[in-house]
């Protein structure tokens, strides 16, 4: 969005509970204002315009629309957080994302270069496979609702189109822009997911070469070129041209969808996969200290070479895995083959039952903080559930090493190394390679395990009444936080890493600094038991689970601000969806639940499994739920429609905890002392 102008005369300076603090501008809908929330938070305000303030009715199903829109995964895009009707007037809340439009960018300074535009491709792209999986259509996707935010390009006003068709009072039936339409929406027919395919292309010529794909003149003329004839594609780059025209087919049905766009934006299949491993080589002795010689001086995430000093390592190289598929393995696994050896040390006894697990480099630097990242082959088909089937997941590998049952597991920030504990210890698997690059042994045994947001951090809840951190660089041991009382149970960083948060059987919550190692407050009245903790997106909500409910504190002024009630029993796990709108539960009664966060109540009990439930994990995207429960079983929720998937079969004992990666593969881990890696195909 623009720099903000000061308010004019007659603009309003609160609306709601925010206040507009600048005018960012004006157009067909309504005007858009700075404001900020009653934390100091900027957000976005548009303010429509009174021509839309229609009957009641008609303004509550706006509402309704627009509030369906903050399911979205905010993923590339800017996200809704509030839509309200001041008096008749309605208003909208989302993200404020500085940064002008990509019209306003072209405008400027011209077309785009090439790898500009192959990263804004990517990223509009991901963005609507976000809208659609959340069952919504943009239906007026161009330039200048693309903003080129700081962190890369970012889709707004998705699903606004339609719902402001509900209120205004000189609706014309043509909702979009004329030069970015699509040929059904200009002859009046339904609109779908692939309407949104034909305005991205088009928006991606218009960023390629100045201009739309069937010109900008007057606007009869540019519909019927859009209705009859064939784009011109002259001037756009080679690589893009293809797809750009599929996605320019006048039949919707032949168009790809964006889930089709982001493999094909992907590039070819890499055959060898990086293997590079932050981790030394630990054996299991606690006092074995090995000599650590980083390369890459202050690189945050340096590769590390163990030279052993003291106590030198087998010589002796572990058995390979038998061929052939695992007895218990679920029906229709491929057959295992070998893999690559590993980087790093395994541990005597430590094998992985692989299975084929393809990557493919994808250019992401506008998601998040990623440059050029790998991520597995099949990632975005599956970007989300609307068609995924039982059929579409496939066991992975088994990693088998653990002498005992294995209690948690987490993925690092980039899902590349996946942590394991339990009775035994601790152990650092390297994903691709499926093999364990070290082994972290101590005193008792450990109940719970996390990664630090950055990485660097491990933490493990311990039934020595222990938190223990580790530095993941090193593999050496940093602290030992002492004062629960009893077992602790959970351990969850804030989104920030600034905080650390331990639940144990004493009934308590201990906040922790990590980074200085101390004791920062002890939150109370708690019964009996916390075993489950989670913070929200925004690190200003954490949730604990307490008997048959859930707390919910303020952990900033260390207090508790609501208590979830309506379980059938204990509940045993806690999650937040990425956006912090939904909290799902796992519970004794052998159902999961889904609260709406902001309404303090249930929107969904998930039923299926025949045991109690013991763990639950969100998807990145927040499309995808994972439990996992005493019937030594996974299920994997598709969240929107509130509907099983799949039945992951072939653990032996009780499934202990299951996460998801980055890259959407799953871990599950149980009392067989083994942890299962599932793909989507």
């Amino acid at each position: 969005m623009p720099d903000p102008l000061p308010l004019r005369p007659g603009d309003p300076e609160t609306i709601g509970s925010y206040d507009l603090t600048g005018f960012l501008g004006e157009g067909g809908q309504g005007a858009v204002y700075l404001g900020e929330n009653a934390d100091g938070d900027r957000v976005a305000v548009k303010v429509l315009h009174a021509r839309f303030a229609g009957d009641d009715r008609a303004l509550r199903r706006f509402v309704r629309e627009v509030d369906a829109t903050r399911r979205v995964a905010r993923f590339c895009t800017a996200r809704v957080l509030e839509v309200a009707i001041n008096g008749a007037q309605p208003y909208i809340v989302s993200e404020y994302v500085p940064g002008e439009s990509l019209r306003e960018l072209v405008a400027r300074d011209g077309p785009r270069e090439v790898g500009a535009l192959e990263r804004l491709a990517v990223n509009t792209a991901a963005a609507l496979a976000a809208i659609h999986g959340a069952g919504i259509v943009h239906r007026d996707v161009k330039p200048s609702n693309v903003l080129m935010g700081p962190d890369g390009p970012r889709v707004i006003d998705f699903g606004i189109a339609r719902a402001l068709d509900h209120v205004t009072t000189q609706s014309t039936g043509l909702i979009g822009t004329p030069a970015y339409m699509s040929p059904e929406q200009i002859a009046g027919g339904r609109i779908g997911p692939a309407s949104d395919m034909f305005s991205w292309a088009v928006t991606l010529v218009y960023a390629a070469v100045g201009r739309p794909a069937f010109g900008g003149d007057s606007v009869p003329a540019v519909m019927h070129r859009i209705l009859t004839d064939e784009p011109d594609l002259s001037g756009v780059p080679t690589p893009l041209r293809d797809l750009i025209a599929a996605a320019l087919a006048k039949d919707p049905e032949q168009r790809p969808t964006a889930n089709d766009v982001l493999p094909a934006l992907a590039g070819p299949p890499k055959d060898e996969i990086p293997a590079d491993v932050p981790f030394a080589a630990v054996p299991s002795d606690p006092t074995y200290e090995p000599t650590v010689i980083a390369t890459g001086g202050a690189d945050p995430e340096p590769t590390v070479t163990a030279a052993v000093a003291a106590t030198p390592l087998p010589t002796a190289t572990p058995e390979p895995p038998t061929a052939g598929p695992e007895p218990d393995a679920a029906p229709g696994v491929m057959a295992p083959r070998d893999a690559a050896p590993a980087s790093g040390v395994m541990a005597p006894g430590d094998t992985a039952d692989r299975h084929p697990m393809t990557r493919r480099a994808v250019l992401l630097t506008g998601v998040g903080a990623l440059a050029a990242v790998t991520v597995p082959a099949g990632l975005y088909y599956r970007f989300h559930a609307r068609h995924a089937t039982a059929s579409h997941l496939e066991l992975a590998a088994v990693l088998r090493g653990h002498s005992a049952e294995v209690r948690g597991v987490d993925f690092g920030p980039d899902g590349r190394f996946l942590v394991s504990g339990g009775h035994d210890g601790i152990r650092i698997w390297n994903v691709a390679t499926q093999s364990a690059v070290a082994t972290l042994a101590f005193n008792g045994a450990v109940t719970s395990v996390a990664f630090s947001p950055d990485g660097r951090i491990l933490a493990a809840g311990t039934e020595s009444h222990t938190v223990e951190l580790w530095n993941t660089s090193t593999g050496r041991l940093t602290a030992t936080l002492e004062g629960h009382t009893s077992a602790v149970g959970a351990v969850a960083f804030s989104p920030d890493g600034k905080t650390l948060a331990s639940g144990g059987g004493d009934g308590t919550i201990r906040l922790w600094d990590p980074v200085e190692r101390r004791h920062v407050a002890t939150l109370t009245g708690h019964t009996p038991v916390v075993d489950a903790a989670a913070f929200g997106p925004d690190g200003k909500t954490l949730a604990t689970n307490g008997s048959n409910r859930v707390w919910l504190w303020d952990p900033a002024k260390r207090r508790r601000v609501a208590a979830l009630s309506g379980h059938g029993a204990s509940v045993n796990a806690v999650a937040f969806s990425p956006d912090g709108g939904i909290l799902a539960t796992g519970n004794g009664d052998r159902t999961a639940r889904l609260w709406d966060v902001g309404r303090r109540r249930i929107i969904a009990t998930l039923s299926g499994h025949t045991g109690a439930l013991s763990s639950v994990a969100f998807s990145r995207n927040g499309g995808f739920l994972a439990t996992g429960g005493t019937d030594r079983t996974v299920r994997v929720w598709e969240v929107t429609g509130r509907r099983a998937i799949a039945t992951l079969t072939g653990h032996t004992g009780y499934v202990e905890g299951v996460a998801f990666s980055p890259d959407y593969t799953l871990a599950s881990c149980g009392d067989d002392k083994t942890i299962r890696l599932w793909r989507f195909r």
